[in-house]
Order: C-alpha cells, then structure tokens, then sequence
C-alpha cells in the first residue's frame, strides 16, 4: 500500500476529520497543481519537523511520516491532527511525506 493509499484509507476510516483552511496557491481544494508551493509550506514543514524530533510519539526514523502518526493513534498516544492534515495536503510531495531522517542510514 502506497503512501496515497494510506491517506485515502484514513480518511475513509475518520471520516470527521477537518480540513485544512489553507489550499495550496489559493485553489479549490480539487485542482492539483505540481510545484505550486502554498504560502505556508515552511510553517508547515517545521511542524513536521517537531512532529519527527518528539519521542512521544515512538521513533521515527525509517518509517514515513503517515506510518508514525497511524502507529501512535493505534497506540492512542493523540497525535497531533495537524500533522495529518499536511500530510493530506501533500500526499504525492516526499519531502512532507518522508521523516527528517530518510536520508539517513540506520546505525549497527
């Protein structure tokens, strides 16, 4: 299952969920536009950011970012819901998909 899948499950599951106020470059939440970075993507990514460097929310380096907050809602440790939210907004864009750590390889 894809990083697109698993936010489309998701989002079926928590129906509930609010959106984000802010669509990207000012256009209807359906219109997709490649390389159209919203004005608070830096906001945004820092967000992401701290949601990586907290160890509340168990580790998180080689796990994407959807993974991690899906383990810790299983492990009801409440997750910010604004991580996921970015997440939905750019689900095709590795760089708000994947951990601060991806570059990394794991220690021995």
């Amino acid at each position: 299952m894809n990083q697109q899948q698993k936010v489309t499950y998701y989002l079926r599951k928590k129906k509930s969920l609010p959106k984000l106020k802010d669509q990207p470059c000012d256009l209807p939440s359906n219109v997709v536009t490649p390389g159209c970075i919203p004005p608070n993507a830096d906001k945004q990514l820092e967000q992401l950011r701290d949601f990586d460097l907290n160890n509340k929310f168990g580790p998180s380096q080689g796990i994407p970012r959807v993974d991690r907050w899906e383990r810790a809602s299983r492990l009801q440790l409440d997750p910010p819901i604004h991580v996921m939210q970015i997440l939905q907004s750019h689900v095709n864009d590795s760089k708000f998909q994947s951990s601060i750590w991806s570059g990394h390889k794991l220690l021995n």
